[in-house]
């Protein structure tokens, strides 16, 4: 995709990676900026959705930020060892930690998938919500330099660029991803179903 362009990831669309740890693999979405890469370790965000389907150890991030939300199953509980208070992350509400402590997960009953995003540390700044929109409206204004990423969680939205011709129509499981531009953005959105919901992530660099 072009760096300034907004692209829409269709559900089940991104790319297969395995954990650091090779304990299991996440299917990423966003990496930025382009030309980055997870391998590397040089971007400055990364947006996944991963599967945990045992308890065990997370990968380190010594250089990033972590923030995290269950987007489906019952939950984790998350052990920081001496670093901070163990952590029970319940469905859809955002977690935020340092990817340097040592974190072990541990099941609250079955399987989790969650939304995770890095951010490096001092030069992303983000906010992680979930929308109830149901068959509302709703609009996204972006200021200048602000990117956005939209995870439809379930049912169906129809989304619209400012001044831009075509819509993007969005279903469950798939992103609609909105890099910064110099004189930012707005977006309309449109809840086409009762149970459209999604997360609305906004990212900003800091400096």
């Amino acid at each position: 995709m072009e760096s300034d362009q907004a692209h829409w990831l269709p559900p089940g669309g991104g790319r297969t990676v395995r954990w650091k740890n090779g304990r299991g693999s996440t299917r990423e979405l966003w990496v930025w900026p382009p030309g980055s890469s997870f391998e590397a370790g040089d971007f400055d965000w990364r947006v996944s959705i991963a599967g945990v389907g045992e308890d065990g150890p997370f990968s380190s991030f010594p250089e990033h930020q972590r923030l995290l939300s269950i987007s489906s199953g019952p939950g984790l509980e998350l052990d920081h060892g001496p670093a901070a208070p163990r952590a029970r992350l319940r469905p859809l509400e955002p977690y935020r930690f340092d990817g340097a402590w040592p974190t072990r997960a541990r099941l609250l009953g079955a399987a989790v998938t969650d939304f995770g995003v890095l951010l490096r540390r001092g030069a992303v700044a983000a906010e992680l919500e979930v929308l109830p929109l149901a068959r509302r409206r709703w609009r996204l204004e972006a200021e200048a330099h602000e990117a956005a990423c939209l995870y439809l969680l379930a049912g169906a939205a129809r989304a619209r660029l400012a001044r831009a011709e075509e819509p993007f129509d969005l279903k469950a499981d798939g992103a609609l991803l909105l890099p910064p531009r110099p004189a930012g953005f707005e977006l309309d959105l449109e809840g086409r179903s009762d149970d459209t919901r999604l997360y609305c992530l906004r990212l900003r660099r800091l400096g």
